[in-house]
């Protein structure tokens, strides 16, 4: 399942008891700082959360399906985004406490 900016920002806006402007307010903000930072080459962290990075992509050779033919990729920036090991665990208990409630 999948969800859309609109509906996260009215289940953020509900559990907060907020208004979804407000909301919608906070994420666009949050959004044009996280992309601005990136964009001046900073890296974003948030202790026990995730970290945000530029990195720079080696030069490689790949397959083009437009051309049926081998071309070099050449080196290009890509964000990377890392999340933290508690966030990780924090799901994995949550995903298998879900499972198995199904069970029964």
């Amino acid at each position: 399942m999948t969800i859309n900016k609109k509906e996260f920002i009215d289940r953020m806006a509900k559990k907060g008891e907020v208004t979804r402007y407000s909301c919608k307010k906070y994420i666009d903000l949050m959004l044009e700082t996280l992309f601005e930072l990136l964009a001046e080459g900073i890296n974003v962290r948030f202790v026990r959360y995730f970290k945000v990075e530029v990195v720079e992509s080696k030069e490689k050779e790949i397959y083009d399906i437009s051309t049926k033919g081998r071309t070099i990729l050449p080196t290009h920036k890509r964000i990377k985004i890392k999340v933290s090991k508690a966030i990780q665990e924090k799901f994995n208990n949550a995903y298998i406490s879900k499972n198995e409630e199904d069970d029964f």
